[in-house]
């Protein structure tokens, strides 16, 4: 890869406008997985995809116009699920319902992990433990003590890949505005101001299979709510811009309106504490205009 020229404050901005367009204009995939680029001069990767849900579709979508791998087998809990995936996918990939089947195929070279996080861990380590290239969808790990697990097997495993899907870090606007920052443009960074109000948030789904599992983000049990699954993504970017990471947090969530039988909060504040006095406020708060009794336009 060439190394980036200096930029000024309008080249920034034009390549972030660029980025925008670009993005709206041609299919992705969000994370790039290095598992995959990076065998472009050679046979493609065979990959399984554990978890053909939602996320676990998206990224065959666009992994099926990538031509350095090749799905060779599928596995989740559901029929449902691995028709879709293999319908989205084409071609004949296994089929498995335990991933532990998946991961003793022989001919699967990689794994990507799109399970809800609950599973993120145990999956991924028994992937690495296999001796298989893992993509896990973000947040990597469900509770605190599996990053320091799966980091020390990670650094046993030197010649395997272990990759997150924190996919801002691939984005040619932030990778401008953190050029930027490198380069002095915008003097000494102190304070992030970031939020993410979904339009609609959660809503629950009622009367599908498996209920409770198949709303497994609404749950504590399975979910890490709004932080894990959206605040994950805005605190990398902080670490990012900023070359550390935080010292203390602080904050405080309630469930105030979304009361259809979840447990997690529908609005978070926090405030981050980094070195040298620098801070993160993060807040996510629910905005949609879709439930009954509020009013406004459809955005």
């Amino acid at each position: 890869m060439a190394e980036p020229k200096d930029m000024t404050r309008r080249d920034a901005i034009k390549t972030a406008g660029a980025a925008a367009i670009a993005g709206a204009a041609v299919t992705k995939l969000e994370g790039a997985p290095a598992i995959i680029r990076a065998r472009a001069a050679v046979d493609p990767v065979k990959y399984g995809m554990v978890g053909t849900g939602s996320r676990g579709t998206y990224l065959l979508k666009h992994l099926k116009g990538i031509d350095t791998g090749t799905c060779v087998a599928i596995c989740d809990i559901t029929d449902d699920a691995l028709d879709k995936a293999q319908k989205t996918i084409g071609g004949n990939p296994r089929r498995y319902k335990d991933y532990r089947e998946l991961l003793a195929d022989k001919d699967v070279e990689a794994v990507f992990v799109t399970t809800p996080l609950f599973a993120h861990f145990p999956v991924t380590r028994d992937a690495l433990e296999a001796g298989k290239h893992v993509f896990c969808e973000k947040s990597l790990v469900f509770k605190p003590e599996e990053v320091h697990a799966l980091k020390a097997l990670a650094h046993s495993k030197p010649k395997q890949v272990l990759q997150v899907g924190l996919q801002r870090r691939y984005s040619a606007m932030y990778q401008a505005a953190r050029q930027m920052i490198e380069k002095g443009l915008l003097g000494e960074v102190g304070y992030v101001q970031a939020q993410w109000h979904r339009n609609p948030g959660w809503k629950m789904k009622k009367g599908v299979p498996n209920e409770r599992l198949a709303n497994w983000r609404l749950f504590r049990e399975y979910s890490g709510g709004l932080v894990a699954e959206l605040a994950s993504h805005q605190i990398d970017v902080a670490d990012w811009m900023l070359g550390m990471t935080p010292e203390a947090v602080m904050g405080l969530g309630s469930l105030d309106y979304m009361k259809d039988g979840r447990d997690i909060f529908d609005n978070v504040q926090l405030i981050y504490k980094y070195p040298k006095g620098r801070r993160l406020v993060w807040t996510s708060v629910p905005c949609s205009t879709h439930w009954p009794g509020v009013g406004g336009a459809r955005t």
